[in-house]
């Protein structure tokens, strides 16, 4: 029995001690976004729509029809990068997210999914985002509404006026530690 209580005393510091690693290192990570997939708008792909005119005239009524029955709905999948510059894995098991336009939170939500990054490596982390617009931004007016969806991403479908906030966790147990506060995701450029 005192062999057994031995050993589960030893894994159980060793496990804090890889987890406190393994936090340490999440906390020298540099996150940032790189690329919008899959953008949405009232259910019409606007991937590669920069502005109003480039769309053609029946999406415009299908969009302006949602706008008229008070909801705009926009989706896309923001990618973010996560670099570890540490020389060990560092890793996260969960993930708190907001999105905001123009500072004005949009979307906010949770991962709930292991991830390691190798030492020196970076991992590509898809982040899925929904929200209705017309609810956030019901005082403007319906072209206004769809620039500003649109005003997501630029041309190189890269984040434009989009900024993200996330709040990495790494599992202990049965719990989480969390990151202090929240990290801004930089743009990348």
């Amino acid at each position: 029995m005192k062999k057994l209580s031995l050993l589960i005393i030893l894994l159980s510091i060793a496990f804090s001690c890889r987890t406190i690693r393994e936090v340490k290192n999440l906390a020298q990570c540099e996150f940032s976004t790189t690329t919008i997939d899959n953008m949405r708008l009232a259910n019409i792909n606007v991937q590669n729509v920069s502005e109003v005119s480039d769309i053609n005239p029946l999406e415009i009524a299908g969009i302006l029809k949602s706008v008229s029955q008070k909801t705009l709905p926009l989706s896309f999948v923001v990618n973010i990068n996560i670099n570890n510059p540490n020389e060990k894995l560092a890793a996260l098991n969960y993930l708190e997210w907001i999105a905001e336009i123009d500072n004005v939170e949009i979307a906010k939500g949770i991962v709930k999914q292991r991830y390691e990054i190798p030492a020196g490596e970076n991992i590509v982390m898809p982040l899925n985002v929904a929200s209705d617009l017309y609810k956030i931004f019901s005082q403007k007016e319906g072209r206004e509404l769809i620039s500003k969806s649109l005003g997501v991403k630029d041309e190189q479908n890269k984040p434009k006026n989009l900024k993200l906030k996330v709040k990495p966790s790494i599992s202990v147990g049965k719990g989480y530690v969390k990151y202090p506060g929240y990290i801004v995701v930089k743009q990348k450029i």
